[in-house]
C-alpha cells in the first residue's frame, strides 16, 4: 500500500510537470524546454508525507510462558510488500496442546484485539494486523486459551 501511495504521488508530480512542459512549449515560449525545477525535492517531500503515514517500525518480542505453560520462540511485527502489518511467529515457535487457542493483541488497559485462532502448536505462522491498531498501544501477544480463560504465555513487543 505504501509502495502504491508514493508510485501514485510521484506519477502525479511527473503529470503535472510534463504538462506545465507542454503548455509552456504550445504557448509559444521560445526558450529551451527543462525539466521541472524541483521535482526531486517535490518527490522526496511526498514520500517523506507516506511515510509518515504508514510507520514501516518493526517490532519484536520473545515469548514467556505464563504458570505451568510451555511457550517459547519470538514475535516479529513488519510490514509485507503489500502495504500490510504482518505479526509473525518464528521458526522456533512452540506451545503445548490446551483447548481453544487464539492469538490476541492486549493493550496496557486490557482491550484486547482476537486475531484468530493458533494456526498451529510450533512453526512460523503469519497473521494480518487490522490498520488501526496501535502497537504502541497494544504491545502484548499472547497465546490465550478460551476454553480455560487463561493467557498461556505472552511476549512483550518493543520497537526495534
Amino acid at each position: 500500500m505504501k509502495r502504491l501511495l508514493a508510485g501514485i504521488a510521484v506519477l502525479g508530480l511527473l503529470i503535472v510537470g510534463a504538462s506545465a512542459l507542454i503548455i509552456s512549449a504550445s504557448a509559444g515560449d521560445q526558450t529551451a524546454v527543462q525539466e521541472p525545477v524541483g521535482l526531486d525535492s517535490a518527490t522526496t517531500q511526498q514520500e517523506s508525507l507516506v511515510d509518515r503515514l504508514f510507520d514501516d517500525t518493526s517490532f519484536q518480542a520473545d515469548f514467556v510462558g505464563n504458570g505451568p505453560f510451555s511457550i517459547v520462540g519470538s514475535v516479529t511485527v513488519f510490514t509485507d510488500d503489500l502495504g500490510n502489518r504482518v505479526l509473525r511467529l518464528d521458526e522456533n515457535f512452540q506451545t503445548e496442546r490446551g483447548g481453544q487457542l487464539t492469538l490476541i493483541l492486549r493493550s496496557q488497559s486490557g482491550e484486547v484485539v482476537n486475531l484468530g485462532d493458533l494456526q498451529r502448536l510450533d512453526g512460523v505462522q503469519d497473521y494480518l494486523l487490522p490498520d488501526q491498531i496501535d502497537l504502541n498501544t497494544f504491545d502484548q501477544v499472547q497465546v490465550w486459551d478460551e476454553q480455560l480463560n487463561t493467557d498461556r504465555g505472552n511476549a512483550f513487543l518493543t520497537a526495534g
